[in-house]
């Protein structure tokens, strides 16, 4: 029991999908910082005397944006093929632990018929061997009053 658990728990495409959440959170964080960043260029480059260094620095800030936010998707379909192969993996363990405990109940009642069936063979014997003394019985009992047979 505690080895498949042990397993979904420490299986490496758990640990790849708690990596990408990492990953992930991390990410969020620099766009978000990266938003701010932007949104602060932008209200700085309203005014009617913008240098030429505040519209660059707004230029590298947005293209900056762009990249996390195109990391951001890169990262979507990593995260999506990793949450896949986790899926798969707890299919091929759910159907691994299903299968054993079929094998096993299978076998239990396998085991449970093997006894039925010696019992009912010991049953059927005993049977023969009373009701083979009965007629024996009979027999001796018509020779003492001699009755026919």
């Amino acid at each position: 029991v505690c080895e498949p658990l042990r397993a979904q728990i420490n299986g490496a495409p758990l640990e790849d999908a708690r990596h990408l959440t990492h990953r992930y959170d991390k990410l969020r964080q620099d766009v978000e910082a990266q938003v701010a960043e932007v949104l602060r260029r932008q209200s700085k480059s309203r005014g009617p005397s913008v240098s030429e260094e505040s519209v660059i620095k707004l230029q590298n800030a947005e293209g900056r944006l762009d990249e996390l936010k195109y990391s951001i998707m890169a990262l979507g379909r990593e995260a999506t093929a990793a949450m896949s192969s986790v899926e798969e993996q707890q299919q091929k363990m759910t159907f691994h632990t299903l299968f054993t405990m079929v094998d096993a109940e299978r076998s239990y009642h396998q085991h449970a018929l093997t006894i039925l069936e010696k019992l009912h063979a010991e049953v059927c014997s005993i049977r023969l061997v009373l009701y083979f003394s009965l007629y024996v019985l009979f027999l001796e009992m018509s020779k003492c009053w001699d009755l026919p047979q």
